[in-house]
């Protein structure tokens, strides 16, 4: 038996303008699943758009069989090209044959999927679900077979400025994919059924897709599905941009956004009417487009209507910006930096932002630490256009500016922390006006005022002790006098006895302390001049009468039998200056439960309690319990846990550190699917902390796969249901889809 496999002949014979009436010659032609799918059926034989098989010397069109994702795609490119006259080049298909093999994808099939993925029409997720083996193909659904004619199609038609449909099933239809279903619906190229059903998720068979390619064939050749009318010119203000975002800045009451398509920067306006979808099908804010990101952008008049983010970006790019203040808060996520009277909150773009303290490199969770330990900074952070902070410069002393306190200077006016602002004569920068300014008991000219303030050290305010106005009952009133003068900024440098870091004592000497966990950190000891302070078991020891020795020597000692667990203070360079240490015991094992009101804890079956100091430190994908009212959420999420906790000699519990080991039975809430790199997937659940992303190891090899996943997640009308494993670094190393 000899079979041949769907083929598309060139250009020339797509070219065919006209239908003879014949007898079909597909002898199973009276299997079609409705009557009038023969003739189009027919007709795409006539257009050598489909040829159907060989078998048995008897020609077949198996109108009922499925399509696959390759021969969707190879149909698409065939018209495209026959459309434009243009075939894809070698280049392309070069550029893209890793990616392809990778994939598993048939050569065959080559330069139509190199074509649709160098014009956008897919991605390099979307070719992850072509096919389920090395050699079988997996069939196509309707939905993601309109997506990939509504693209091409968009080269030659607009897009709705706001896509809407009135299908019954239209909640089923990925926000994502409207604006191209709506494109073919107003095409008249494939619509609902009998029952106004889109059947979005339904396999498309070889009978629906002969009516799709002749009326494609027809639209793009004729201008109208019919064949018979041209459709009214795409108007000329409604444009689609599909490429990569390399800009976006801050532009009156919106944003100004660039996207380079196909070579060309194309740029456009966002604003508060912009209608934005994220990755996951769910609406999202303009804050959530970035540089890198990969969008489609419906635009109208120059005004984007619609933004579809089709992939993110690495999210890197460069600051372009720069605020300064001191830090009223902290932590992974959001710095609050206090200017004046006012506090601004920046979200930091991640944990690995460039961060300075003191002119040295440093670390986000060193600064955190620090902060959190009662040390005071002020910061310079820069920002980049979404105004997220990319890096932090922190000096250690500097405390709140007084509210008289000069906050800025310039030819028009001078500032105050708080908020007050005084108005120079229109000739305050004149040689000869000197008698205006008084600077710590001198007049100056304003051009040695602002020389003195742009100079002012770090740790200098300069304050307004007088002034007087052309007219006292009129705020905006010049001034006639204003005398300032030059004090210490007061500074609230750290004197507290919380701890910068602590853990269990693997080994001590008189130059440095080793902490039992998994990197073994290793923190020296200052100068013995410098250290402040040495506490063992309550026994306070003091450096100055050479009792740092015997410190070292004592728990040397009780590491023989016990453990040892000790608190750290830290200098600006991350030396040693304060230590305070005790023998303890540990508990690990998993959370069993946590009482909140009574401050008791089961650890492993043992009951113990804790108090407000108890410190908690459990990792929990790619965020962190410090809280114990999140641990009592965590396990209401049925999460476990891999923990150790401190247990002082009251049998209470003083500190708690850890990772989330598994999450059972959890319902999916979107999965960020990357093809190429494991540890760019992440997921995120339907559970109290929704917004954690809990990303998965580089060499994942689970139970499930990530294709499975993500193919089960696009398939499913219902929730999705996994139980996942997690390593110490709250990443999952096995998946279990149920």
């Amino acid at each position: 038996m000899k079979k041949t496999i769907i083929a598309v002949l060139s250009a020339a014979t797509l070219a065919l303008s006209s239908v003879p009436a014949y007898a079909s010659v597909f002898s199973d032609i009276d299997t079609v699943p409705w009557p009038g799918a023969a003739q189009y059926i027919d007709e795409a034989y006539e257009l050598g758009i489909i040829t159907g098989y060989i078998e048995n010397d008897q020609r077949l069109c198996k109108p009922k069989n499925n399509v696959t994702y390759c021969e969707a795609v190879q149909l698409m490119y065939a018209l495209m090209n026959s459309y434009s006259g243009t075939s894809v080049n070698q280049s392309a298909v070069s550029k893209w044959q890793s990616t392809m093999a990778a994939e598993n994808i048939p050569s065959w099939a080559y330069n139509a999927v190199a074509y649709a993925l160098e014009n956008s029409i897919l991605s390099r997720n979307d070719i992850s679900i072509f096919m389920a083996s090395s050699t079988v193909q997996n069939n196509a659904r309707r939905e993601d077979i309109a997506v990939i004619f509504g693209k091409a199609l968009s080269k030659v038609y607009s897009l709705a400025s706001n896509p809407t449909l009135t299908y019954n099933d239209k909640a089923q239809i990925a926000s994502t994919s409207v604006p191209y279903v709506e494109l073919l619906n107003r095409l008249n190229i494939m619509v609902g059924d009998a029952n106004n059903n889109f059947n979005p998720k339904v396999n498309m068979n070889r009978a629906e897709l002969s009516v799709l390619v002749t009326k494609t064939y027809h639209t793009l050749k004729d201008g109208n599905g019919s064949g018979t009318t041209t459709p009214s010119t795409p108007s000329g203000t409604v444009v689609q941009y599909a490429g990569k975002v390399t800009q976006k800045t801050s532009s009156g009451s919106g944003y100004s956004v660039s996207v380079s398509v196909n070579g060309k920067e194309e740029t456009f306006t966002a604003n508060a009417t912009t209608t934005v979808t994220g990755t996951d099908g769910k609406s999202a804010s303009l804050s959530d487009v970035s540089t890198g990101d990969s969008v489609v952008a419906v635009c109208s008049g120059g005004v984007a209507t619609t933004i579809i983010i089709m992939a993110e970006g690495d999210g890197s790019e460069d600051s372009t910006s720069k605020e300064s203040g001191t830090i009223n808060s902290i932590d992974e996520d959001k710095i609050v930096v206090r200017s004046g009277s006012k506090n601004k909150s920046y979200d930091i773009q991640d944990e690995d932002i460039d961060v300075s303290i003191d002119g040295s490199n440093s670390s986000l969770s060193t600064l955190i630490r620090r902060f959190e330990g009662g040390r005071n900074y002020s910061v310079d952070v820069y920002l980049n256009d979404d105004e997220e902070v990319v890096r932090i410069e922190a000096k250690e002393g500097s405390g709140e500016y007084d509210d008289n306190a000069i906050s800025s200077v310039s030819k028009s006016r001078v500032k105050t922390h708080g908020g007050d602002e005084y108005n120079f004569p229109d000739d305050i920068d004149d040689e000869d006006v000197d008698d205006i300014i008084k600077l710590d008991g001198d007049y100056v000219t304003y051009e040695d005022f602002k020389e003195a303030y742009d100079d002012l050290d770090d740790d200098k305010q300069m304050i307004i002790t007088d002034f007087d106005l052309e007219d006292e009952d009129d705020d905006e009133s010049e001034l006639k006098y204003l005398e300032v003068d030059t004090e210490d900024l007061e500074t609230s440098n750290k004197s507290s006895s919380s701890a910068d870091t602590k853990g269990l004592i693997k080994s001590i000497s008189k130059s440095k302390v080793v902490l039992d966990n998994e990197d073994d950190d290793e923190y020296d000891f200052a100068d013995e001049d410098d250290i402040d302070s040495l506490e063992f078991d309550g026994k306070d020891y003091d450096v100055d009468d050479d009792e740092f020795e015997e410190f070292i020597d004592d728990i040397d000692s009780a590491l023989d039998d016990d453990e040892v667990y000790i608190e750290l203070t830290l200098d600006s360079h991350d030396k040693i200056t304060e230590a305070v240490a005790y023998t303890c015991t540990t508990a690990e094992g998993n959370i069993d439960r946590i009482d909140t009101s009574d401050r008791s804890i089961e650890i492993d079956n043992e009951d113990y309690d804790y108090t407000s100091s108890t410190t908690f430190s459990i990792i929990d994908g790619e965020d962190k319990i410090t809280k114990d009212d999140d641990i009592d959420d965590a396990i209401d999420d049925d999460k476990s846990f891999e923990v150790t906790a401190i247990i002082n000699d009251d049998n209470e519990v003083i500190s708690v550190i850890g990772y989330v080991s598994a999450i059972d039975d959890v319902d999916v809430d979107s999965f960020h699917y990357d093809d190429e790199d494991a540890d760019k997937c992440y997921l995120k659940l339907n559970i109290s902390t929704s917004s954690t992303k809990y990303y998965f190891v580089d060499d994942y090899d689970g139970s499930d796969g990530l294709d499975k996943l993500d193919k089960k997640v696009n398939d499913d009308d219902e929730n999705v249901s996994v139980d996942l494993e997690l390593n110490e670094d709250g990443k999952i190393e096995d998946m279990t889809i149920n």
